[in-house]
């Protein structure tokens, strides 16, 4: 009788084993799941305070040069780098670099990007398209119509009254009203529960 008891109790150890062991793997890939979908909405948010950083600067920028009457240093900033915006200090000429363009994940102007060769989670400027652009890293929770590697395009434009009806801007001409930095194709981050396969 003591040899059937512990036969038993020897079975319903490895059966509770193979219990526990189901439960950790299972809670191990939920986790990961998880894991995987805040990291991806870390970078969205990433994405999105850088973009709202450089806005700020280019429309402090655009103010500085309109309240010193510099038209077309504002007219320069169309489809221009953000990141290399220089800043105005007490008056003088815009001699500072923005800080901005010591981003650790900014790799500068690259004329000759191939997307499938830069890092997931870094921003270049394409002066070809004259745009900048965001590698994505978390490419499983976000969309877009960009063909090739996942990535966010987005270029500086400025808003005005065009006087002149000739589709551009004329410094000292057109009435200057504001500066955006917006995206060249519609994308969407969809960094929630389920949503990466």
């Amino acid at each position: 009788m003591a040899f059937f008891s512990q036969h038993i109790q020897r079975q319903l150890s490895l059966m509770e084993l193979g219990i526990i062991t189901t439960i950790v793997l299972l809670l191990m890939v939920v986790g990961i799941h998880k894991m995987r979908t805040l990291m991806a909405r870390a970078e969205q948010s990433s994405m999105e305070t850088t973009l709202f950083n450089l806005r700020s600067a280019l429309s402090a920028t655009a103010l500085s040069r309109l309240i010193h009457g510099d038209y077309p240093g504002i007219g320069a900033l169309e489809l221009s780098n953000p990141f290399a915006i220089k800043v105005r200090r007490s008056g003088q000429v815009d001699s500072m670099i923005s800080p901005l363009q010591r981003t650790v994940n900014y790799l500068g102007v690259l004329p000759k990007a191939d997307p499938e060769n830069i890092a997931g989670g870094s921003w270049y400027f394409d002066p070809r398209e004259a745009s900048l652009v965001y590698r994505v890293n978390h490419d499983g929770y976000f969309r877009s119509e960009l063909p090739g590697p996942k990535r966010a395009r987005f270029q500086v434009h400025l808003n005005y009254t065009d006087v002149n009806d000739n589709g551009r801007y004329d410094p000292g001409r057109d009435s200057f009203s504001a500066i955006h930095l917006r995206p060249r194709e519609p994308y969407q981050w969809d960094a929630k529960e389920g949503a990466a396969g």
